[in-house]
């Protein structure tokens, strides 16, 4: 079930990615990727031909829809980095809490424990952006995991 889990982060972090290009290339002239300052505070977006809406908060943007959400607190400048408590947002948006093997009550605890474990085995790796804020990012170990096209391509077989 955490290859399920796994796969899914690396479907959230693949449409973060997506979402904050389509963001800043909508805004060429803004250039304050730190604090955002000269980004628009809402804005819609035409992303894989579906539209979100895009709203700046603090030093973040939350993109959404109807049925997901999909929240960067900060850290723009580096797509390819991701915070867990927004992976767990994004869970819940998706309705996918169950992919979090036998959740207890906390169900935010027990994916904060497995980033940890994932860090351990070096799945994820924790960093910390210039200006001290905590983030997450695949590790080396992260390339031998199953992903999307692989098992579409053990479906195709």
């Amino acid at each position: 079930m955490t290859t399920h889990l796994l796969m899914e982060l690396r479907r959230f972090v693949s449409l973060q990615r997506d979402l904050l290009k389509a963001w800043r290339e909508s805004c060429p002239d803004a250039t304050d990727e730190e604090l955002l300052l000269d980004f628009p505070h809402r804005l819609t977006l035409t992303v894989n031909g579906t539209n979100w809406e895009a709203a700046r908060h603090g030093a973040g943007v939350r993109f959404f829809r109807i049925d997901i959400t999909v929240d960067v607190p900060h850290g723009i400048a580096h797509p390819d980095c991701f915070d867990p408590n927004r992976f767990f947002d994004y869970l819940v948006s998706t309705d996918q809490l169950a992919l979090i093997p036998d959740p207890p009550e906390n169900a935010r605890e027990a994916l904060a424990d497995l980033f940890s474990q994932w860090n351990e085995a070096n799945i994820v790796q924790k960093t910390t952006d210039d200006l001290g804020r905590h983030l997450f990012h695949f590790g080396r170990e992260s390339e031998d995991w199953p992903n999307e096209s692989s098992e579409n391509a053990n479906e195709k077989r």
